[in-house]
Order: structure tokens, then C-alpha cells, then sequence
């Protein structure tokens, strides 16, 4: 037979099924990640569960607790405001990301950069800014008291309506987030199909909102998961629910095994919703596949109601940022208060800044080794999916506690008493972030680039080093930036396993608020705040020249 084409088609043939089947990674990697996170996250999460079911032989005395009415209550507050929270965020996220993406305005640009900043301000700075604004002894309550005496009528900021409107603040910017992914991933020739026979209202109710749905619902999962374990802004606003009960038993009962029984049902609810939120997003495209999708154009200008709209956000804006930024700055003066607070929280400050640095590095890496893993070991990549989503779901006092309870021992105590603790805390407890950030960016890499570098180099580093990270370069940017914000804003962590000696700048403000020095919490919030945002500044100066795929 002469030799044409067709007879080396057993060959490419084999060297296809051959390269598909190939592992590009070194054996090692999966088993050394596996135990690593067994031993930052599972072990005290184990422990704690032991401790709990054994006191001087197996017993179940601690869960007794569960049925007192008292802890019913509370969680049932945390049920309640979990769904207004959840609720409130919904209407106005989506809303918000409908006018940015679909109506055509003068301002659409500008409120397309602004909408996600009060994600940049940590809970409970939102928190300490309306107790300074709607608080018993604030200005708006001694107006009120001094035109209505006899009735006193004062807004009552500390209760369950006001974490629900402080929470709805801070987490309202995530669904408009995930609504605003999914019309990046939408046809717009079904909207623009149905501009032909419908209005713009009609288009968005029939054909914009159901296929968002999903979107939609996982933005919601994702706010009521985030305010249920919530403990920093119920606890400053005086208000019990299931998350402060929690820490209190271990931080002023000193009692372990009633803060793990009670953790339990919590940790149980929030992995649930969590697995929901998976299950929904699972088979959502992260590419487009196809040649000829079409983006829409804008279904209406902002005119007539839309203006309005634009209004009502501007408004809303101005009363996640401009409020916060205002309030700060007015209570922080007279301007001598900077220079103190400056003078005497700099190693705070430096120590908060080198630490979450180091912190968001670690996080930046090994979420992406772990998102790597999940896309690339198609066996394991169910089981790493789901064991990435548990520290999603316990709050940051409920892993100090296990921290603790595992590395306070005497053969321990240098890494318990140094700040390696604080990062070990950090990484178990923000890593699902960071790793929802990686594995959109790893699902949108072909591995055939990856076997095609592996045949020419036969070296998995090389790989990783020229093809790999490269093209990874937005996602680690915005992975980093991601954990710096979150390790420097962080309360709940540190505050049970903070080092002696040391303090972040969020554990000097929880002491300062203590003491009643509103003036330096003031300053240094307002410190926490303006260093996030010059940390955004830059974030966008570095990715938009060096971070962008070309």
C-alpha cells in the first residue's frame, strides 16, 4: 500500500488516545495537597467534634443544648435575618445590575466602577459607622428627642432591622456580581429577538430574568451563607443570634464542647445551601464556545423611569460610601487624631499590612494548585469541589476555637504562639474565595496547550512556568488582591487566636470600642478603608498593564 496520509492515521490516532490520557502533573501533587488541607481545616474541625463527644468516655451531654428555647431563639433571629438580608440583596443587586448592563445611561460607566466599593469596606466598619450616626446618644436621636419630648420617637439602630440593613449594605454588591456574570455570558440576540414584539420591560421579565435565574440564586445563596455566619455586626449591634452565642461559650465559659455542639446545626445549613449554590453553577459555561455570539445592546436609555432608577442607585450609593466616608472623617477630627493614631498604631498597621500580604501570596497559590487539581484529576475533581466549599461554610470563631484546641500545646507553641497561627487561620478561612476566583480562570485553559508543552519539554515546572502561569495572570491578580482585602480586614479569626504581643489593626479597634474612643476607632477605620482603596488603585494600575492576557 502506498504510504499517504491515511496510513499514519493509527499512529496520530494512538498518540491522541496517549497524550489525553496523560497526567501532566507530578503524582505527588494531589495526595501532598489532600493531606495539607486535612491538616489546616478537617483536624480541628475533628477535634472539636472528638472533644465534644467524649468526656471521660462517649456521651452526648453537650448536645442537650440544642433543645433549650433560648438557643432556638437565636436561631431563629439568625433564620430571620439571614432571609432579610438575603432578600433585600437580591431585589437590589439585580436591580443594580440590570441598569448597569442593559439600560443606556450618562452615568453607566461611572456607577459600573463605583457599585462594588462598599465590598471594599469591611461589615463592621459599616457597622460602627451607623451606631456613630443612628445610635442612642448619635445626633439624629438627640434631634428627635429635643422636637418630639414627650414621645422620644428614636430610631432604634441596634436590633435585628438594623443588621439587616447594615449586612444589606455590605453584601449587596455580591449578587449584582454574579447577575452581572451571567449577562456577560448571555446571547444577546434572544433580547434583541424579543425587542421586536415586546417593550424592554417585558424582555427583561420573560426572556433576561429566567435565564439568569441561576445567577440570581446563587448570589442569594451566597449572601444568606456569609450573613448567617456572620458574628462581628449582630455583636456590635447588641443583638443575639446563634453565630455570637457561639463564641461566647468558648471566649467567656471557656466551655468547647457546647460551642461545637451549637456550631454543628450552623456549619450542617450553611454546606448545604453551599452544595445547592455547586449544584446549580456546576454545568454553567465559563467560555463561549461558539463563533457568532452577539452582545446586546443596552434594551432601554435612561430616560422617563430609568432615570429614576439611576437616581434611586446614586442615592444607595451614596449611602454605602459616602456616608461611611463621611461619617469617619467628621468623627475622626480634629486632625490631631491622625497624627496620634498614626504615632501609636504603626506596627499595627505595618504588622497587618506585611501579614495579609504574605497571607494573600499563600492564599494566591494555593488556590490555584487546588483549582488546578479539581479541573485536571478527573476523578478527584467532585471530591475537591466539595471539600473546597467547608470552610465556606464555618465561621471564622468556630475554626479559631478548633485552631486552638489543636495547636495550644506545649510541643507547638512555636508555631501557636507565633504569627504562622494567623496565617494558617487566614488560608483555612478564606481559601474558598480565592478558589472560586482560580477555577473560573483554569476552566477557560484548553489542557491540549498543556500536553502539547509537556511532549515538547517533558518538564511539568516548564509547563507551568511558560504556558501555565501566563495565562493565569488576571486570575492571580485579582485572586492576591482578593486575600489581601480580606486577611487585612478580618475580625472573627484573630480574635481568638491573635498571638501575645501582637494585634492586627481590626483587634485594636474591637478593644479601642471598649474603652469608648470613638475618635481613634474613627481615624483608624477610616486608616482600614483608605488603605483598601489605594491597595484597589494599584491592584487596577499593575493589572491593566501587566495583567491582561494579549
Amino acid at each position: 500500500m502506498p504510504w499517504g496520509v491515511t496510513s499514519f492515521d493509527p499512529i496520530v490516532s494512538a498518540m491522541s488516545c496517549s497524550v489525553n490520557s496523560m497526567r501532566t502533573y507530578p503524582p505527588f501533587l494531589l495526595p501532598f495537597c489532600i493531606v495539607l488541607f486535612a491538616i489546616v481545616v478537617l483536624l480541628p474541625l475533628g477535634l472539636m467534634l472528638a472533644g465534644s463527644l467524649w468526656f471521660q468516655g462517649l456521651t452526648l451531654s453537650s448536645y442537650a443544648a440544642l433543645a433549650n428555647p433560648r438557643y432556638l431563639k437565636m436561631a431563629l433571629n439568625s433564620v430571620l435575618i439571614a432571609g432579610g438580608v438575603t432578600l433585600a440583596s437580591l431585589v437590589i443587586g439585580t436591580s443594580q445590575a440590570f441598569l448597569l448592563e442593559r439600560i443606556d445611561g450618562r452615568w453607566r460607566r461611572f456607577f459600573g466602577v463605583v457599585y462594588f466599593l462598599p465590598l471594599l469596606i469591611p461589615p463592621y466598619i459599616h457597622a460602627i459607622v451607623w451606631t456613630f450616626c443612628l445610635g442612642s446618644t448619635s445626633a439624629v436621636n438627640r434631634c428627635l428627642a429635643a422636637l418630639f419630648p414627650d414621645c422620644v420617637p428614636r430610631v432604634n439602630i441596634y436590633s435585628i432591622g438594623g443588621v439587616i440593613y447594615i449586612l444589606t449594605i455590605a453584601y449587596a454588591p455580591i449578587v449584582t456580581l454574579c447577575v452581572i456574570s451571567g449577562f456577560k455570558s448571555l446571547d444577546g440576540r434572544l433580547e434583541e429577538a424579543g425587542l421586536l414584539t415586546s417593550t424592554p420591560w417585558a424582555v427583561m421579565r420573560k426572556i433576561s430574568l429566567p435565564l439568569l435565574r441561576p445567577h440570581i440564586l446563587c448570589g442569594g445563596l451566597i449572601v444568606g451563607v456569609l450573613t448567617i455566619v456572620n458574628f462581628e455586626v449582630p455583636d456590635l449591634m447588641r443583638t443575639r443570634v446563634y453565630a455570637t452565642e457561639i463564641f461566647i461559650q468558648f471566649s467567656a465559659f471557656y466551655d468547647a464542647r457546647k460551642a461545637t455542639a451549637l456550631s454543628l446545626p450552623l456549619i450542617g445549613l450553611t454546606f448545604g445551601a453551599l452544595v445547592i449554590v455547586q449544584q446549580m453553577m456546576q454545568k454553567k459555561p465559563y467560555v463561549v464556545i461558539t463563533g457568532d455570539r452577539r452582545v446586546a445592546r443596552r434594551l432601554a436609555p435612561a430616560s422617563g423611569p430609568w432615570r429614576l432608577a439611576y437616581f434611586l442607585m446614586g442615592f444607595w450609593l451614596g449611602l454605602s460610601i459616602l456616608v461611611p466616608l463621611g461619617v469617619l472623617l467628621a468623627k475622626s477630627l480634629p486632625w490631631q487624631n491622625f497624627r496620634t493614631v498614626l504615632r501609636t498604631s504603626t506596627d499595627e498597621i505595618l504588622f497587618s499590612l506585611i501579614l495579609s500580604g504574605l497571607s494573600a501570596l499563600v492564599l494566591m497559590a494555593a488556590s490555584c494548585t487546588w483549582c488546578y487539581l479539581m479541573e485536571r484529576s478527573r476523578r478527584w475533581s467532585r471530591f475537591l469541589d466539595l471539600l473546597a466549599l467547608l470552610p465556606f461554610a464555618v465561621p471564622g470563631t468556630v475554626l479559631g476555637i478548633g485552631l486552638i484546641l489543636l495547636w495550644n500545646r506545649s510541643w507547638t507553641q512555636w508555631l501557636y504562639g507565633s504569627s504562622l497561627i494567623l496565617l494558617i487561620a487566614y488560608l483555612a478561612h478564606f481559601i474558598p474565595f480565592t478558589i472560586r476566583i482560580m477555577a473560573a480562570n483554569i476552566k477557560q485553559i484548553d489542557i491540549k496547550l498543556e500536553e502539547a508543552a509537556y511532549l515538547a519539554s517533558s518538564s511539568w515546572f516548564t509547563t507551568v512556568r511558560k504556558i501555565l502561569l501566563p495565562l493565569l495572570r488576571p486570575g492571580l491578580f485579582l485572586s492576591f488582591f482578593l486575600g489581601f482585602v480580606l486577611c487585612f480586614g478580618d475580625l472573627a479569626a484573630p480574635l481568638l487566636v491573635m498571638p501575645p504581643g501582637r494585634e492586627t489593626v481590626p483587634i485594636k479597634i474591637y478593644n479601642l470600642l471598649h474603652y469608648g474612643a470613638d475618635q481613634m476607632v474613627a481615624a483608624l477605620c477610616l486608616v482600614i478603608v483608605l488603605i483598601i482603596f489605594i491597595a484597589a488603585g494599584m491592584l487596577y494600575t499593575v493589572y491593566d498593564r501587566y495583567g491582561k492576557i494579549k
